[in-house]
């Protein structure tokens, strides 16, 4: 889709910055004018807006925010189309999302710390329950924490309302009726809320990975999929002995198989959690603001979300990774090449060029891409230029390299638009200019 950056929406919301890209839609920084503050646009991607099934999933997700009004749910403010453009305009939240603070501390959050984020994202779920919605996607990078450390979920776009069936959601966070499209119930998003506290005090592990040698030809899906059946709960302790037996068993028992054996309710769930913690006489909780600006750890990996400050439509941002390959907030207007947008992950709103003609990706000092993600091979994929074209081609990683949702297998042609996704986070699209 054409990089909006720059445009004025209905004469009113001007675009700072794109932030992030899916398959449905592109999200940006925004002005409001009218109301001098920032906001937040999600536009359908162009190509999208014809397609019915598309526009209905859209305006299904801006139907079910206008009527949900919780303290820690993103506000939502106008359904609109100018043009043909289609979008939604919600609050712009100034922070980061849980997934890039468990990823900056590299450590595993103390309960108490964990249950600052818990509460809220319990509180908004009940309240959406008692709507009769189910989220469907409770994750890490769909909580947000803003620069006060107020906790706020996002992202409604496949909720559906109670007993509806649904196929989506992200493979580590989804209870086994989403992989087989039975009935939903609050019981589906206990299930992804306990994945979410299981990642917080393991230091960033989920408990299902799909890396399974049993079924190694399969999609990282199906791979998860046949984990979560068939594979027994992975003890939290082996990450973090500091778990009690409560903490461990309540986490169990949210990820139960059966949606009947799990918790009756979201909030129940969460005073089991909060009744360990005070049994423990924790009273260590973090300041989350701490990481919102700045890694945990000494690493010299530079801040993985886009710089906050806000940009003149012509300005260019640089950081840049230890080895020098350099990382944009917007690309020189020099600039012609290749490039990478990271629509998701450490490097999420950054263009990075593709200036070598063998170009690596991977957890590695030696590679020219350097990610930090666990779920990454050290050396994981290769983009070649050609004689016949741009080519990507794993390199034996261990959870494969996808492109549009497909495997991998041998060379792959990229074309300019292509969506690419490393390991479980790290999702890119390729672009030439």
């Amino acid at each position: 889709m054409e990089d909006l950056t720059g445009r004025t929406l209905l004469g009113n919301y001007f675009l700072e910055s794109r932030k992030g890209s899916g398959k449905i839609a592109e999200v940006y920084k925004a002005w409001d004018a009218r109301k001098s503050v920032p906001v937040a646009v999600k536009v359908l991607r162009a190509g999208k807006q014809n397609g019915q099934n598309f526009y209905q999933y859209f305006s299904h997700e801006a139907e079910l925010m206008s009527h949900l009004e919780h303290p820690n749910i993103v506000r939502f403010y106008d359904f609109c189309n100018d043009g043909g453009i289609v979008f939604i305009v919600m609050d712009w939240v100034e922070g980061s999302n849980l997934k890039e603070i468990i990823q900056r501390m590299h450590t595993p959050f103390n309960l108490e710390t964990a249950l600052v984020v818990m509460k809220p994202v319990a509180s908004a779920l009940n309240y959406a329950h008692t709507q009769k919605i189910i989220h469907c996607d409770v994750k890490p990078a769909n909580i947000l924490i803003n620069q006060n450390s107020k906790v706020l979920l996002t992202d409604f776009g496949i909720s559906k309302q109670a007993s509806q069936r649904t196929m989506g959601g992200t493979p580590p966070y989804m209870a086994p009726e989403q992989f087989t499209g039975e009935r939903l119930t609050p019981q589906t998003d206990i299930y992804g809320l306990g994945v979410t506290l299981y990642e917080m005090l393991s230091g960033g592990q989920v408990p299902y990975r799909g890396d399974t040698s049993q079924m190694p030809s399969t999609t990282l899906r199906d791979r998860i999929h046949w984990e979560v059946m068939n594979l027994p709960y992975p003890e939290l302790t082996k990450y973090n002995s500091a778990v009690s037996e409560s903490v461990e068993n309540a986490i169990k028992k949210a990820l139960d198989k059966n949606p009947t054996m799990r918790f009756q309710s979201v909030l129940e769930f969460c005073n089991v959690i909060e009744q360990s913690a005070t049994k423990s006489n924790i009273s260590n909780a973090e300041n989350l603001q701490n990481y919102l600006a700045q890694p945990k750890s000494s690493s010299s990996y530079p801040v993985s979300e886009p710089c906050p400050v806000r940009s003149t439509p012509n300005s260019v941002i640089a950081n840049s990774q230890p080895n020098g390959t350099p990382c944009y907030t917007k690309l020189p207007r020099n600039f012609r090449g290749v490039f990478l947008f990271a629509i998701e992950g450490e490097w999420t709103g950054y263009f990075i060029p593709i200036q070598q003609a063998s170009f690596t990706i991977g957890r590695s000092s030696q590679n020219n891409l350097i990610l930090q993600e666990k779920s990454v091979s050290r050396s994981h994929v290769v983009i070649q230029s050609t004689q016949s074209g741009l080519l990507i081609k794993d390199m034996g990683s261990k959870l494969g390299t996808y492109v549009n949702g497909q495997l991998v297998q041998g060379s792959f042609r990229l074309e300019s638009g292509d969506v690419i996704q490393i390991g479980y986070e790290q999702i890119f699209e390729i672009h030439f200019r």
